[in-house]
This record gives C-alpha cells, sequence and structure tokens, in this order.
C-alpha cells in the first residue's frame, strides 16, 4: 500500500478505537408505512429520497444494439417560509451506449437541476413549479451537448388511497419532456 493510503486506514483505525460508542436513541414515533411509501412516489414531496430509475432500450436507430441508462435522482426539500416549500430535484443520468465494433461509451450524462416551488400545506392536488437547468456534465461521447439550458418545469400530483397519479412537463432550450406516472 503506499503511504497515503496507509496513513487514512490508520487514522480510521484509531477514531473507531478512540471515538465513544453510540448512545441508545429514543424510537421514532410509529408511522404509517402506506403513507410514507406514496411520500417517496410524490415528485414534490416533502420528503428526503433517492429514486433510481433504470431504462433499457433496444431496437429503432439501435438495430439489436442496447442502451442502458439508470437515473440517480435525489429529492430534497427545503423550508422556505411557512407557506412554500422548495424542492429541489437532481438527474444525474448513468449511461452505457453502443459505439462503433461492439464498443461501448459509458460515463455520466449531463446533469438536470429541477426547482419546485409547492405549497407547504398541499390540498386534494399537489403542485409545484419552477426553473430547469440542464448543466453540461457528462464524460459519455453519445451523450455529450457541451451546452447549458434553461427553462421552467411544473407538476401536477393527485394522491387517493392506493395511487400516486403525477404529470411532469419540463422545457429544457425548446426541447419538452412530458410523463405521466401512476
Amino acid at each position: 500500500m503506499t503511504t497515503p493510503v496507509r496513513e487514512v486506514l490508520g487514522a480510521l483505525m484509531v477514531t473507531a478505537l478512540v471515538a465513544p460508542p453510540a448512545s441508545a436513541q429514543t424510537a421514532p414515533a410509529a408511522h404509517d408505512v402506506t403513507a410514507l411509501a406514496k411520500e417517496t412516489q410524490n415528485p414534490v414531496g416533502n420528503v428526503i429520497s433517492v429514486p433510481f430509475q433504470f431504462n433499457f432500450n433496444t431496437g429503432g436507430g439501435l438495430e439489436d444494439q442496447t442502451l442502458f441508462t439508470l437515473n440517480v435522482q435525489p429529492v430534497i426539500p427545503f423550508k422556505l417560509t411557512h407557506d412554500w416549500n422548495l424542492i429541489a430535484r437532481t438527474i444525474i443520468p448513468i449511461s452505457s451506449a453502443p459505439g462503433p465494433e461492439g464498443s461501448r461509451y459509458s460515463g455520466v450524462g449531463d446533469i438536470n437541476q429541477q426547482f419546485f416551488f409547492t405549497p407547504a400545506k398541499p390540498g386534494a392536488i399537489i403542485w409545484g413549479a419552477g426553473p430547469v437547468l440542464s448543466l453540461p456534465t457528462s464524460t459519455a461521447v453519445p451523450t455529450t451537448t457541451g451546452s447549458w439550458g434553461g427553462g421552467v418545469g411544473a407538476v401536477v400530483v393527485k394522491m387517493t388511497l392506493r395511487h400516486v397519479f403525477n404529470i411532469k412537463y419540463v422545457m429544457v432550450l425548446h426541447t419538452p419532456y412530458f410523463s405521466i406516472n401512476i
């Protein structure tokens, strides 16, 4: 091992030996598991979540090749005032795209940062709207745009006893994205 690695491992071992043991914490209040599950499916929910979305594409222009994309989508709510929240939603695509002669291009695509202003006390219909940014962070050749982008986004959510319905519309540089999730 190199000297810096040994130093870091040594420091971690000393910290583990010297650090006081963790103390018991009071048990959190019981939560409705169904309500929590529904809240994590709400793209503008007032809960921190890190959903993953896996996309598998084949056919069409890809012919018999495949394109894989894993979207890591952390959602972090911030309380702005008594009446308003700001929901920061980041989409980090990690892609593996086919290249020439059986090769593949893999890496991170352009990051999409969405900000939704939402009422702190939502009604029967939950909604949010705000700016959207596209950041040129791609490391995979087929997904490189090399340009910054900006636009607007909106989301409408309806929760029922069994389902979460949401409609999302995002437009960045004249390129609309529309999705309906049930």
